[in-house]
């Protein structure tokens, strides 16, 4: 008798489970599973690809180098059109990116993992031609903040207002440029060292 009451409580077993697989079954031929399951994994990428609003693992930062924007003042070959400085800055924002500050960039260059935001650009300009001021606007617009590296021989002289004097690279420095010394051995006679800019900028010179 007590056989003959597992045989019974087997085979109802049997049969539950397989109706449970044929709906199994059913429900994944009609769609339902895999767009319950596509929405499960859908909310878990959500989840777990969610960025946090700054990082301190930044593998890779990328600089943009900048000589002037091109004016009727400043044909030079290795100044940029307004309009393509423009376009660039407006990608940039679109994707998220945002200037750090040559501090930020240095302690990261020296593995010490400062807080950045998640798109980290340094965007710079070179020597202080005075056309650069015409991407003031642009970079306004977008909040970006670029370093400018000074020649200091450039600054003393202007060139025929070519270069910034001292005074329009503090009046940029007010308006939120870095600044920092443009060191090299290509122009000896006009560098007169990393400390006339720490003395006429009154900052401290992190990379050049």
């Amino acid at each position: 008798m007590r056989r003959v009451v597992i045989r019974r409580s087997i085979k109802a077993t049997a049969i539950l489970i397989f109706s449970a697989l044929a709906i199994l079954f059913a429900s994944a031929y009609t769609g339902a599973i895999p767009n319950l399951w596509g929405n499960v994994v859908k909310t878990a990428d959500r989840v777990v690809t969610t960025p946090a609003p700054t990082s301190t693992t930044m593998k890779t930062i990328p600089v943009l180098l900048y000589h002037g924007i091109m004016s009727p003042a400043d044909r030079a070959e290795n100044s940029v059109k307004l309009s393509a400085f423009r376009a660039q800055m407006a990608y940039l924002a679109s994707k998220g990116y945002r200037t750090i500050s040559p501090a930020q960039y240095t302690a990261w260059t020296q593995g010490k993992h400062p807080v950045l935001p998640l798109h980290p650009i340094l965007i710079t300009f070179d020597c202080g031609q005075t056309s650069a001021l015409l991407a003031q606007p642009v970079l306004r617009q977008y909040g970006f903040r670029p370093v400018m590296y000074v020649v200091s021989g450039f600054a003393d002289h202007s060139y025929g207002d070519y270069y910034l004097s001292w005074d329009g690279l503090n009046t940029l420095q007010e308006d939120g440029w870095y600044m920092q010394f443009h060191a090299g051995p290509m122009w000896p006679r006009l560098y007169h060292g990393r400390h006339a800019v720490q003395l006429r900028l009154r900052l401290d010179v992190h990379i050049y």
